[in-house]
């Protein structure tokens, strides 16, 4: 008698699961007993680890099994294991988060129909699955975000996470459908396979360059990123299931979509142009705020511009790790900002210039790997947290020292990510390749212009218009009404 496919068991596993949450999600809000709930969510996150222990067996032998409009691969079995270690930890510290809380109990159950969404996003094989997760999510995401209804800030922000959601919701299923028309089927992985080299079809050409509107407003992109900075009012677990979870749907969508999108020229070039905007952006105006959660959420800004930035450069393998990595980051950033002390200080001029020079010359190795090098070069990512994060080291050789292991760490962590996708890297255009390497160079040189000259009147009405993100959420407040 064959053995059962390790696979098949992880699929039947994460589906148990996800029928778990819903049951869960329903009973907070019907019947909404604490003390269940409770139990609950602490026995389904201890049981989300068994369930990511068995997608990270069944991603190294090579899964790929399809039931019901739903695929565990490779890709999906990494994205499967980083939901339920994320959703876990959140769960497990929202136990307890809320305590004495009336609604304790419709808060836990908002999470669970989360967790829901999100496990069948990143399972989604067809089009029709993809688009009714990728609309769920961001529903479910939306009661969370307006859990305390009777604070302006989170009603205003939220209101304007919903609108642009509804028009991300809208270039999607128009990619989707000229998707369909051109290729006859909504199989992703048989659309990616019909698509590539189909460079001249105009419906794919369109098709692409739609993915990539549904991308940048789904991973909050300049100038679309002002609801994603100002959801402080809403409880903490929220902001670290948002910003280590459903904000990185724009960068699943490419990676499953990666051939449509190396199909089509003008595409890469929209995406990289808004993601370096971004990157500039939110890593400048990260420097500047007073308070942990904003400089997390601007820092995030960033970051997705990183991710997006390298799917733009055909380094996929890169950005899915980045994805796993800047997630798990970012959870443990969120879920502990309430104990952490910033003992370095805020402002453009606080840190040492040689970090910034540093990060420029690593920024400048990892893009042009990014552009050149077989399966792109993951230096990418660390050059987004050398720039981002701005290492807190004091002497110049322990930086350099960091920064080697760090990046060997990273091409390990590139090419175990790169196995586990069905799309190979892409040949990115030598011109795009020079378009980013340039403009991180930029940045980095603002950066040590900035910190050489702190108390200058151009840095710091720098840092001003940076702290309030160039007052582009004004318009938008204006015209935002929850």
């Amino acid at each position: 008698m064959p053995l059962p496919d390790p696979a098949e068991i992880c699929l039947g596993l994460a589906a148990f699961q996800a029928v778990a949450h819903l049951a869960a999600g329903i009973t907070g809000q019907y019947r909404p007993d604490h003390a269940v709930m409770r139990r609950l969510s602490a026995g389904l996150a201890l049981s989300g680890f068994g369930v990511a222990t068995g997608a990270v067996i069944a991603a190294a032998l090579g899964a790929d099994v399809h039931a019901l409009g739903f695929r565990l691969d490779g890709m999906g079995a990494a994205l499967l294991a980083l939901v339920m270690i994320v959703g876990g930890a959140v769960l497990r510290f929202s136990v307890n988060y809320l305590e004495g809380d009336p609604r304790h109990a419709a808060f836990l159950a908002g999470l669970h129909l989360t967790l829901v969404t999100v496990v069948a996003f990143v399972l989604s094989a067809t089009l029709w699955t993809f688009a009714l997760a990728w609309v769920a999510m961001s529903l479910a995401l939306h009661r969370l975000l307006v859990f305390y209804p009777d604070r302006p800030g989170a009603r205003l922000a939220a209101a304007k996470k919903f609108g642009l959601a509804r028009l991300s919701d809208a270039a999607l299923l128009s990619a989707f459908g000229l998707l369909y028309h051109a290729t006859g089927t909504d199989d992703i992985a048989g659309i990616v396979a019909r698509t590539h080299g189909a460079g001249a079809d105009v419906s794919v050409a369109a098709a692409a360059v739609l993915l990539v509107v549904a991308a940048l407003l789904k991973s909050a992109q300049f100038p679309a990123h002002g609801w994603l900075v100002e959801v402080m009012e809403t409880p903490t677990p929220v902001s670290a299931l948002l910003h280590a979870g459903v904000v990185n749907a724009g960068g699943v969508l490419l990676l499953r979509f990666a051939g449509v999108l190396t199909s089509n020229s003008a595409a890469p070039w929209l995406l990289a142009a808004v993601a370096l905007v971004s990157v500039a952006v939110g890593s400048l105006a990260m420097m500047t705020q007073t308070s942990v959660k904003a400089a997390l959420a601007w820092s995030t800004v960033a970051q997705m511009g990183f991710m997006l930035l390298q799917c733009a450069l055909g380094a996929f393998g890169a950005a899915l790790f980045h994805i796993l990595a800047h997630a798990a980051y970012k959870a443990n950033a969120f879920l502990s900002a309430g104990t952490v002390r910033d003992a370095t200080g805020t402002g453009l001029g606080r840190a040492a210039p040689w970090r910034a020079l540093a990060a420029a010359a690593v920024v400048a190795l990892g893009l042009a790997g990014g552009g050149y090098l077989p399966a792109g070069g993951l230096v990418t990512f660390l050059a987004g947290m050398g720039v981002l994060v701005q290492l807190d080291l004091r002497r110049p050789a322990t930086a350099i020292a960091a920064l080697a292991i760090v990046g060997g760490l990273a091409f390990c962590g590139h090419f175990a990510a790169a196995g586990l996708l069905s799309e190979g890297a892409a040949a990115a255009s030598p011109a795009l390749a020079v378009l980013a390497i340039g403009s991180m160079t930029l940045l980095c040189g603002l950066q040590v212009l900035a910190r050489a000259m702190p108390q200058s009147p151009p840095v710091a009405a720098l840092q001003v218009h940076l702290r309030n993100g160039f007052y582009i959420n004004t318009w938008l407040n204006r015209s935002a009404r929850p």
